[in-house]
């Protein structure tokens, strides 16, 4: 299992047990106004890059077809995180029903707009 990562600003969010997949987080190529999920943030951008692949494996169905974004946030004194989101989607109310989705199954998640 993953050591409790901290999210920043967002309330506090765990990682699930590691489980292996192909997947990787992309840079940020889909439009920074996007409605995204945020599942987890981290102290470095390759912890991201591992849990974005295990969070694919273990969630497969609600993420298939989500692109992984890591967005690097310094927040001064609090240091610097790397915010592991997925999306984009359509709209808050999508992002919500997948939040729930995932909360149900244990994932905590927040929804991320512009």
């Amino acid at each position: 299992a993953l050591p409790e990562a901290t999210a920043a600003p967002a309330p506090d969010v765990t990682s699930p047990p590691a489980a292996p997949a192909a997947a990787s987080p992309t840079p940020a190529t889909d439009s920074a106004d996007a409605v995204r999920v945020q599942l987890a943030a981290f102290r470095s951008e390759s912890q991201a890059q591992v849990a974005s692949q295990r969070l694919q494996e273990a969630f497969h169905d609600e993420l298939s077809g989500r692109t992984f974004h890591v967005e690097r946030a310094d927040l001064g004194a609090k240091g610097v995180f790397f915010r592991l989101q997925a999306g984009p989607l359509a709209s808050r109310d999508e992002a919500a029903a997948l939040c729930s989705r995932l909360k149900q199954r244990g994932q905590p998640c927040i929804v991320v707009a512009p």
